[in-house]
């Protein structure tokens, strides 16, 4: 699985999750640093993958966020591809 956060500056950063077991080099987790926005994709483009999210402190619908697409690529013109790819209208 693919992890894409694009942090306060716009800066795109990616992680790789997966198996150790599997081989090569891989990470079993990632943390996702506060005022970022993050996406995740299987790398290959298909299969399916069962994942969690752990939050601190505690996850609140009051404060939960979900911008628009529209938003987000006036935000990020830079990520425009990645984010239409990752979001819905």
């Amino acid at each position: 699985m693919v992890i894409y956060m694009i942090d306060a500056s716009g800066q795109l950063h990616t992680t790789v999750l997966g198996d150790a077991f599997a081989g090569g080099v891989v990470v079993p987790y990632v943390c996702i640093p506060k005022n970022c926005w993050f996406a995740a994709e299987i790398k290959e483009g298909r299969g399916l993958s069962l994942i969690g999210c752990t939050t601190v402190p505690e996850f609140l619908f009051q404060t939960f966020k979900v911008k628009p697409r529209a938003e987000l690529i006036a935000e990020y013109p830079q990520h425009a591809a990645l984010i239409t790819r990752l979001t819905r209208k």
